[in-house]
């Protein structure tokens, strides 16, 4: 194999390893999805998956 085969090619940073692993789908409402948004937005966050990371984070008393 190639070395240039081995070189992770979009440069992002490699996920931390997860001892576990959760995920769920949720539907707003109107007025909670635009201030999801919105929040989003002025976090400068790229996701919506960042800012339910974030938020989960802080739920959990875990955030900075």
């Amino acid at each position: 194999m190639s070395e240039s085969n081995s070189v992770h090619k979009t440069k992002r940073k490699p996920r931390p390893t997860r001892e576990v692993s959760v995920a769920f789908h949720m539907t707003l409402n109107v007025e909670e999805g635009k201030a999801f948004e919105h929040k989003r937005e002025n976090l400068g966050l790229a996701t919506k998956a960042a800012l339910g990371r974030m938020l989960i984070r802080q739920g959990l008393g875990l955030a900075d």
